[in-house]
């Protein structure tokens, strides 16, 4: 039977108190009482009776099963954040909810409190700095300087080893016959790659290169471009100052490292000393001590692969008292002298 909002059925009632609803065509006490259930409430209006319908739309409930809702922070990712975010809230839960046994539950705590401890170790140690330079400027991030040289691959090359590896010189320089009679030793060969101008130095009767020169004035450019390193033990670098102002620079110096025990011999007769230079690098401003009283501090020179003579009465003690080789018995010879960078070589001489 079909039904509509508020729709109106008219009956008619007979003798016998029967209801007659000739739009339905059906009579009957069952159907009075059936209608009177279904649409109420009736209206008299004579031998008629006007049911007014007043109807609703059935409810309709979805058939699929809901399922209950999940609170975020009772899942598992929920539960991870809330462990990396929130230790403690992390903690609470593993001894208050979770149903591990209690090795795990200790095992999780420990990791949990570790994780805390160091988060608030890098977080104290950590703070924004500005880096400053020695003078207190602000420095600036710069490009990294380019390599030309890789001074430190020839140290222990003579002059003509290096000459091959770095191909022909812009220039030259050797000492011809009469310099080199006169005491001349020093040779040099320039070079110039990518602006960067390079000198080396060396001894002109042994080959050996006696030091590296960078020309420039900017020192930390010069370190990176002959790949240097101030710490280096192999090599000693040394910034060279301009004679008119000591504040800047002229260039950087390079020189191999030697032992800090010279390498030498000294022969003695009645009346002076022989001291051998067996290296191949001269000995510069050599100091002298005799039997470790008397000095001869002249500073003399002692080539390589040479020999120098020094009379016993070229030695005094503090007082001025000169050595009387007649009276007198030489027994050890102290020799100090410079070596290219290197101030600080020297060797003690037992004489027999």
């Amino acid at each position: 039977m079909a039904l509509e909002n508020h729709s109106k059925i008219i009956c008619y009632s007979s003798e016998h108190f029967e209801w007659s609803c000739p739009e339905r065509g059906v009579g009957g006490f069952g159907h009075r009482w059936r209608v009177a259930l279904l649409f109420p409430p009736i209206q008299l209006k004579g031998k008629s009776i006007v049911m007014e319908q007043k109807t609703e739309a059935p409810e309709v409930k979805d058939a699929t099963p809901s399922k209950a809702k999940t609170e975020w922070y009772k899942t598992g990712f929920g539960i991870v954040v809330a462990i990396v975010i929130l230790p403690f809230f992390g903690i609470w839960w593993i001894w208050a909810r979770s149903k591990m046994n209690k090795i795990a539950k200790l095992v999780l705590t420990g990791l949990i409190s570790l994780f805390v401890i160091i988060v608030m170790i890098s977080g104290g140690s950590s703070s924004t700095t500005t880096p400053t330079t020695s003078n207190g400027s602000v420095k600036t991030n710069t490009p990294a300087q380019k390599v030309v040289y890789d001074i430190p691959s020839y140290m222990g090359k003579n002059a003509d080893e290096v000459k091959a590896l770095l191909g022909t010189p812009k220039s030259t320089y050797e000492p011809n016959a009469q310099q080199a009679s006169a005491g001349v030793d020093e040779g040099s060969i320039d070079y110039e790659k990518d602006g960067q101008p390079l000198l080396i130095t060396y001894n002109s009767k042994t080959r050996a290169i006696i030091d590296f020169f960078l020309e420039g004035s900017d020192e930390n450019k010069m370190y990176a471009s002959g790949n240097l390193n101030k710490k280096s033990n192999d090599y000693l670098t040394e910034a060279v100052k301009q004679a008119n102002d000591s504040s800047k620079i002229t260039g950087l110096k390079a020189s191999k490292k030697l032992a800090s025990e010279l390498d030498g011999s000294v022969k003695y007769n009645l009346v002076a000393f022989e001291i051998s230079n067996n290296e191949n690098y001269n000995w510069t401003e050599c100091r002298l001590k005799l039997n470790d009283k008397y000095k001869n501090e002249t500073g003399s020179t002692i080539k390589a692969k040479d020999k120098l003579v020094v009379n016993f009465s070229d030695f005094t003690d503090k007082d001025g008292t000169r050595f009387n080789f007649l009276s007198q018995e030489a027994q050890s010879l102290y020799v100090s002298c410079h070596t290219n960078l290197q101030t600080l070589r020297s060797n003690y001489f037992s004489i027999k």
